[in-house]
């Protein structure tokens, strides 16, 4: 592709030397030119074809650059602002202390005391065949969340009437023996 675009360059500059070889009697012709303001005497001056179009490609490449500059400038101002509001809302947000700042990973917050005597009060006491005793009743319930915090009456060895029901239920075979 760079090869192709060589050659194509090479291609029109040589068709624009051979333009100019085939016409240099034209381009050395001299214009004369006048100006008269009528307030001195007339000013006269004389350029060859090829200095008027040097002169008008100059002119024509620097208005092109001045209106080239115009959108270049406008938009590094625009860039400039969102530059600095971009910044402002960064410091703003870093300001905020309860949000972590970007790329930090966020941690759950720690439970507190309050919550897990929550969680530790409505947990059943787990017994090893509480997976096939049947539901307790609320009063049982109850009377599991005090026996497990410690406000209930003092636990005793022997087991309660609902607890050898539950015992002798849940365990056939030692009741027909």
């Amino acid at each position: 592709m760079r090869l192709f675009k060589l050659i194509i360059f090479l291609l029109v500059v040589g068709i624009v030397a051979l333009f100019a070889y085939q016409n240099i009697a034209t381009f050395t012709v001299s214009h004369n030119f006048v100006l008269d303001l009528k307030v001195r005497a007339p000013i006269e001056w004389s350029l060859k074809v090829y200095e008027i179009l040097l002169i008008s490609m100059a002119i024509g490449f620097f208005i092109g650059i001045l209106l080239l500059v115009k959108p270049w400038l406008s938009t590094r101002k625009t860039l400039s602002k969102v530059r600095k509001e971009k910044e402002a809302l960064r410091e703003k947000l870093e300001s905020y202390q309860g949000f972590p700042k970007p790329g930090e990973e966020t941690q759950p917050a720690p439970e507190t005391a309050k919550d897990e005597k929550q969680v530790r009060e409505t947990k059943e006491p787990t017994t090893p065949a509480a997976s096939e005793q049947p539901e307790m009743s609320t009063d049982k319930m109850a009377e599991g969340a005090q026996s497990a915090t410690g406000q209930g009456e003092e636990k005793t060895n022997q087991p309660s009437a609902s607890e050898a029901e539950n015992a002798e239920t849940s365990n056939p075979e030692k009741t027909q023996e």
